[in-house]
């Protein structure tokens, strides 16, 4: 068979060439037309309706069917109270209802406090299409990667307002709590400190939860301070009851959105127990004055001679072994303090020794109660501080016994922990309280 025309055979080869160029061209086309239409972006609530400070879940799900990405990067969207949502990375898995489509969940939360419509999203992602190359390289089969960024339509949330019969001890909790309370002593007396721990758990949000603060009559308290926040709120407070008798209970609520209302958590405290000897003594009630018969106020006469020549003998009692006790000058008087002070001041020479703050301070609180109780003819565990002292007329003991029931306070309840300069500073100052004359002038 004879060889074509030189022009003729050179016409069939461009025509074979155009025709393997055009087939590229398409194939390289309808890639493209499959690639856009195989991948997309959905945005999607968890709920559509929350309460203010409720969290709710959001999910950002790119499905991808029969291309090839990479470069997936996280999903854009801007949270309702500024700035952006934190998202999670990607679970992959497959479409149930379709093997081929692969599925990349991006999971976040978002939240509100302003009641109303919100319009959340759009959520935009950006990723790499991996497509057939263009030009000449298509002819060979090469591929190249295609910036590709997806957008998602915006979802409406709706905020709906709070309840407004809320009860006091809600401070913006909301889900599904519960609320456990411990003293500690178990068994509390007047005028001990009273550690109270309570601790709150379940599903919701605590962000801007307070802790319950226990108050009333008769109870001195401190300020509640969170202790930990991560596995929900654990709060502690100290109190200091007067009296014996029941203790305010720890309430505290929150509100439930699944049934819509506000809930309340309650639990008792255990009763602090009476004072017993003298100090049961010392605090117990004065009955009302009455009108008393004649001779009934005869008896009374005799019984308060008996009582006066009693307290005679008792003065000389303690004249006699005043060289045995602490003398304490209060203005124009002297108290004797019983020789007991001496052995607590020693248990406070020895928990310095041993470097012991909490039973340091402890003790010397204890001493604090008893001098000034001595002093004041009153019960010791009545005595929980003293005022600050006239800035006129000032002593120096008053001036130093007040510095030491702050310094016990301070350190006691308000987490200061002191150096041991501090504490031989607060010994010295303590020992010369027992010796006024060797108070600061």
């Amino acid at each position: 068979m004879s060889r074509p025309p030189f022009n003729i055979w050179l016409l069939l080869r461009a025509a074979t060439i155009w025709r393997c160029i055009g087939t590229a061209l398409l194939l390289a086309a309808g890639f493209f037309v499959n690639a856009a239409a195989a991948v997309s972006l959905e945005l999607k609530l968890a709920r559509e309706k929350i309460y203010p400070g409720e969290s709710v879940p959001v999910t950002v799900t790119l499905r991808v069917s029969d291309v090839r990405v990479r470069n997936i990067g996280y999903p854009r969207l801007a949270a309702p109270a500024g700035g952006s949502v934190a998202f999670a990375p990607p679970v992959q898995d497959a479409d149930a209802s379709d093997p081929n489509v692969a599925l990349y969940r991006f999971s976040g939360r978002i939240s509100s406090i302003t009641p109303g419509q919100l319009a959340v999203g759009p959520a935009s992602l950006d990723l790499e299409i991996i497509e057939a190359a263009k030009g000449s390289d298509a002819f060979f089969g090469a591929i190249e990667p295609r910036p590709q960024s997806l957008v998602t339509a915006p979802v409406t949330l709706t905020v709906l307002p709070l309840p407004a019969d809320r009860p006091a001890s809600f401070s913006g909790a909301i889900g599904s709590f519960s609320m456990k309370a411990t003293s500690s002593p178990e068994t509390p007396s007047p005028g001990d400190p009273l550690t109270i721990t309570t601790t709150i758990s379940g599903a919701g949000t605590l962000n801007s939860a307070r802790c319950p603060r226990i108050a009333g009559d008769n109870l001195r308290s401190y300020p509640p301070t969170v202790r930990n926040k991560d596995k929900g709120l654990v709060c502690e407070q100290v109190v200091i009851p007067a009296a014996a008798g029941h203790l305010p209970p720890v309430v505290w609520s929150y509100f439930d959105p699944e049934p819509g209302r506000y809930c309340t958590l309650r639990q008792n405290l255990p009763d602090v127990a009476p004072s017993s000897g003298r100090n049961a003594a010392t605090t117990a009630p004065v009955p009302p004055a009455s009108s008393v018969p004649s001779h009934v106020q005869g008896a009374s006469a005799l019984m308060l001679l008996i009582a006066l020549i009693g307290l005679t003998v008792a003065i000389c009692m303690t004249l006699s072994l005043r060289r045995h006790a602490v003398i304490i000058p209060s203005g124009e008087r002297a108290v004797a303090v019983p020789p007991s002070i001496k052995q607590s001041l020693a248990r406070l020479e020895q928990s310095l020794i041993d470097g012991d703050v909490e039973k340091f301070y402890t003790v010397l609180f204890r001493l604090l109660q008893e001098l000034v109780g001595v002093e004041g003819n009153i019960s010791p565990a009545a005595v929980t501080g003293l005022q600050p002292p006239p800035p006129d007329t000032p002593s120096n003991q008053s001036v130093a016994l007040t510095h030491l029931f702050t310094r016990c306070d301070r350190i006691r309840f308000g987490r200061f922990v002191p150096r041991e300069e501090e504490m031989r500073a607060d010994l010295s100052l303590m020992q010369s309280v027992l010796h006024p004359d060797h108070l600061p002038r």
